[in-house]
């Protein structure tokens, strides 16, 4: 099943719950053609690849993919849009657990 999803869509912005659930059952692991980012539609590959810091890595730079200057454009585009004050901040920083001792207590 060829699953294609445009995340800038309006249409699909507006109500993506039925693109979600495509890309759930046809491509669990998609790459957006447009900006080169993975997105990840099951809950244990999810839960996977966050308990997986080191192997799954947010920082883009560590990656083997160049990106096209399309590609470039639109993630400075999103960046510009949607990350503002935090488009400075690596993507794992954000999704790694803290290792303050609140946590280290909980075991977490």
């Amino acid at each position: 099943m060829s699953v294609s999803v445009n995340f800038f869509d309006p249409e699909v912005q507006a109500c993506p719950y039925e693109h979600y659930q495509a890309l759930h059952d046809g491509a669990p692991v998609y790459q957006d053609p447009m900006t080169g980012i993975y997105h990840v539609s099951r809950f244990q590959d999810v839960r996977h690849i966050l308990a997986n810091h080191e192997l799954f890595s947010g920082n883009a730079s560590r990656g083997t993919k160049t990106l096209t200057p399309r590609q470039q454009k639109v993630n400075e585009r999103f960046q510009e849009k949607w990350m503002g004050p935090f488009s400075n901040v690596d993507c794992a920083r954000r999704t790694q657990p803290q290792t303050n001792a609140r946590n280290v207590q909980r075991g977490v």
